[in-house]
């Protein structure tokens, strides 16, 4: 009876469509970005017009004496034209409905990519870190494999659902990195230290055009953009200097270790985060225009200023020195 009013998966695609992958999204923002999602697509229209339609099966349920059911039905109408600010529980299960719905062809389509590819879920969840490897080195060695391959999945993949799960992977990793502390994939204090004083001095320029300027700077406020355009500047000139192929090679050597551990952990969101991050630097040959390396020297810039204590400073060096 209700399965036409549950969300469409056109309309979860795109909620869900900046995170690339409903798997992206941690259990513990789950609740608040299902809110978000609800709110975004049972707009005031919407409603009503959900509401209309569940008024229209009040005569059945009448007819067939399910008279609680109709008055459940009712309630729920009435709140979905009356009360548009609400979510209320109508909205939230034809949104989980929709969702599963998305989940199961969402898992077909996997599926189906990964038998392109030659490979079962079974057999990837199985894979140790040395059989992956294994297997990408096979696609490298036969281009031709790996361009046709790449051709069906852009062909079912959309450039911009691509680009949002890249996005995702790079902050996700970057996120993590900094939140489990891995010292050893960010730019060391000396190293963060060399771009802080050319950073600040920006920081003034801006606050000086801009004066009466509050703290912190609103999203739309015009010194925001200028900002963000310094901070990026300030990281690619310090990307581009500090990544020599020596030193872009020791950074290679620590994710691929770290990466190691958590697939070893059964960590592989984690694990699939770093990977996709690693693949992507690896690719580019100039550091100062690799989005990853340059987002990483902010946090580099970032997790050393907010560790402001010399002593504090001094036994994370040492830590990541070990």
């Amino acid at each position: 009876m209700f399965e036409p009013l549950w969300f469409s998966p056109e309309e979860l695609a795109k909620v869900i469509e900046p995170f690339g992958s409903v798997d992206n999204i941690s259990e513990a923002e789950g609740p608040a970005k299902a809110l978000e999602a609800i709110q975004s697509i049972a707009t005031k229209d919407k409603r009503r017009l959900l509401g209309t339609r569940l008024l229209l099966l009040l005569p059945d349920l009448v007819a067939a004496q399910r008279f609680e059911d109709a008055r459940i039905v009712q309630l729920s109408a009435v709140s979905m034209i009356e009360d548009p600010g609400n979510p209320n529980e109508f909205l939230v299960t034809m949104f989980h409905q929709g969702m599963e719905r998305w989940c199961r062809l969402d898992d077909e389509r996997e599926r189906e990519q990964l038998q392109m590819m030659g490979l079962t879920r079974e057999q990837l969840d199985s894979m140790s870190m040395e059989e992956l490897d294994r297997w990408v080195e096979s696609l490298r060695a036969d281009p031709a494999r790996g361009a046709d391959l790449e051709a069906q999945l852009r062909a079912r993949v959309s450039p911009q659902t691509m680009d949002q799960a890249v996005r995702h992977a790079e902050l996700e990793a970057l996120r993590f990195i900094e939140q489990e502390e891995l010292l050893e994939l960010l730019p060391t204090c000396a190293e963060a230290e060399q771009s802080v004083p050319l950073l600040h001095q920006r920081f003034l320029t801006v606050l000086d055009k801009n004066p009466g300027v509050p703290a912190p700077i609103p999203e739309d406020h015009p010194a925001a953009k200028e900002i963000a355009t310094v901070i990026w500047d300030t990281s690619s000139e310090m990307a581009a200097t500090l990544f020599t192929p020596a030193r872009l090679q020791e950074l290679v050597a620590a994710f691929r270790k770290v990466l190691d551990e958590k697939f070893a952990a059964s960590d592989k969101k984690a694990a699939a985060c770093l990977g996709a991050s690693l693949a992507l630097f690896e690719r580019t040959t100039s550091p100062g225009e690799n989005p990853f390396l340059i987002q990483l020297c902010y946090s580099g810039i970032r997790f050393w200023a907010q560790a402001s204590s010399e002593e504090r400073q001094a036994d994370l060096s040492v830590r990541q020195s070990g």
